[in-house]
């Protein structure tokens, strides 16, 4: 299977999460036939480049990605789109940067080699979805055809951390997600998760879903907490100067049971955090005068 990772942007802890990701696979090289990182910031995966292909895209590629309604998440089909098409008939694994491979990978390949895709976890029909926004995206699309599929109750909304496809239909399958997607910027759908609604739909249409989560972790809500257990990973491995085989060796014996990939908590608790924040800010706040230069112009 061929893995794609899309990270882009300046926010450095995401393209930490991204080189721990590919190094949970690599742990399992065998099963890997490439990696490939479509990425605006190609010099943070210099040392990756023994292991990936490194596909650069500049500002002008990805705002064309986002297409005509400027939608940021286009992005991620369109990548798919690039990947599946440089490897005809053989298997793409997207992965968001916050995800790892915790369980050996055959039963991802099984399930991609009977013509079947995955996407992370089936989070149920669209139409019984419980949080507001998602209760709004189905009044704006319930009984209405988009891309040439006419949206019904049963259409459910999968997580899109992970969408594997076994890349079978020339293409088909991510030009229908396109097309959905795009059908619905244009017809003032509600920005949210469209992209992975689309996507849902259109690999259920050509293959049929299988949920990834037993294989793979997506800790989005917890990504706090995980920004700090990698970065003490890496650390203690630049602090030795391992290399990044021996970090991936390093790897498989990490404790990925250590740090919870699932972690909610209620409106409630965030609103009086931010409440409490406001009546009793940070006090005595001091920085050192920099007299040296070396830290002027790097942000």
């Amino acid at each position: 299977m061929h893995l794609l990772y899309i990270p882009f942007g300046k926010d450095t802890p995401n393209h930490v999460r991204a080189v721990f990701s590919i190094c949970s696979f690599l742990t399992q090289e065998d099963k890997i036939s490439s990696v490939n990182i479509i990425t605006d910031q190609p010099s943070f995966y210099t040392h990756l480049r023994a292991y990936a292909n490194i596909i650069e895209v500049n500002d002008k590629i990805l705002q064309e990605w986002k297409g005509p309604h400027d939608f940021v998440w286009r992005i991620k089909i369109k990548g798919l789109e690039l990947i599946c098409d440089k490897y005809p008939g053989e298997p793409v694994v997207y992965l968001d940067t916050d995800t790892f491979l915790f369980r050996a990978a055959d039963d991802l390949l099984s399930v991609l080699s009977k013509d079947h895709a995955l996407m992370h976890v089936r989070e149920g029909n669209l139409s019984a979805a419980g949080s507001k926004r998602e209760q709004t995206m189905w009044r704006q699309v319930k009984n209405r055809d988009f891309g040439g599929i006419k949206i019904h109750a049963n259409h459910a909304m999968w997580n899109a951390g992970v969408v594997a496809t076994p890349n079978t239909r020339n293409n088909e399958d991510i030009k229908l997600a396109l097309s959905i997607c795009d059908a619905m910027c244009a017809a003032g759908v509600t920005p949210y998760l469209i992209e992975q609604f689309s996507t849902g739909v259109a690999l259920e249409h050509f293959y049929g879903l299988t949920a990834a989560d037993a294989s793979i972790a997506h800790y989005w809500s917890n990504k706090e907490a995980w920004n700090v257990y990698i970065n003490t990973f890496f650390m203690e491995s630049w602090l030795h100067e391992f290399s990044l085989q021996e970090t991936i060796s390093r790897l498989r014996q990490l404790d990925l049971s250590a740090v919870p990939v699932m972690y909610k908590t209620p409106d409630t608790n965030q609103r009086l955090r931010k409440k409490i924040d406001r009546i009793f800010p940070a006090r005595d706040i001091t920085y050192v005068q920099n007299e040296l230069g070396l830290g002027k112009g790097t942000q």
